[in-house]
């Protein structure tokens, strides 16, 4: 993801960050962090699709630069938009069992430019 200017930390606001490259798996009794620090005029937007039973939720209080849109039952996906600030953290719990596909765009790009896939119990 470095190729396009994008900071993926290792760790955010409450511990490990789920956009890093290489965490796969989580552990459904901890908090997670979405945080992603880009350039100037880059607005990161990322999709998380789950499968039927995959079950998240996110802190209203503990949302920095996020604006997020509400589920979306039918494609069990929901996404999340940068907003103007060039970082963006939030706080993410994951329930019982589960998959999730995180697709992250670029702007207002149709297509991907990244997916990676995490799983959690």
């Amino acid at each position: 993801m470095s190729k396009i200017n994008l900071m993926i930390p290792m760790v955010g606001i409450c511990g490990s960050n789920i956009l890093y490259e290489e965490l796969k798996v989580l552990n459904s009794e901890n908090e997670y962090s979405m945080k992603a620090i880009t350039p100037h005029g880059f607005l990161l937007t990322v999709k998380l699709k789950g499968e039927e039973e995959s079950n998240w939720s996110f802190s209203v209080s503990k949302r920095n630069g996020w604006f997020v849109e509400t589920f979306d039952a039918s494609k069990r996906e929901q996404i999340f938009k940068m907003d103007e600030d060039s970082k963006a953290d939030i706080v993410l719990n994951f329930s019982q069992k589960g998959k999730a596909v995180i697709e992250f765009y670029k702007n207002s790009e149709n297509l991907p430019f990244a997916i990676k896939e995490i799983v959690w119990s």
